[in-house]
């Protein structure tokens, strides 16, 4: 993916909502908050080398992010929802560095479309 991609394909989040305008801002305000806590359950899991919850969690950010046109976060997350599939928590670390930033470019897209930086 170069750097100069959306990391938000926003004709398809706008898809999925009907056009909907009103209720994309309220699922994009939703993940705002909800987002970065699933995220510290994925490294709490890992932490816990618990598979079953890194599965749940990452499948949770991956459902989410996709639904929100967030392509290639959620493709990051289902890389972590893999390997919890098979109970494996080791050698996660570049998984999450690069789910983490995905999130992050992800969030702050978000954010700049709460506060109308962003007119997509």
């Amino acid at each position: 993916m170069s750097d100069s991609a959306p990391m938000v394909d926003w004709e398809l989040a706008r898809e999925v909502v009907g056009q909907d305008r009103e209720l994309l801002l309220d699922l994009v305000n939703t993940f705002l908050g909800e987002g970065p806590e699933t995220m510290n359950a994925i490294r709490g899991a890992i932490a816990a080398q618990d598979g079953k919850t890194l599965q749940l969690a990452a499948h949770t950010l991956k459902g989410a992010l996709k639904t929100l046109g967030a392509k290639s976060a959620s493709e990051a997350a289902w890389a972590l929802e893999q390997k919890g599939k098979q109970g494996d928590t080791s050698d996660t670390e570049p998984l999450v560095a690069d789910l983490q930033q995905k999130l992050d470019a992800v969030l702050q897209a978000f954010t700049a479309y709460v506060a109308g930086e962003a007119r997509p």
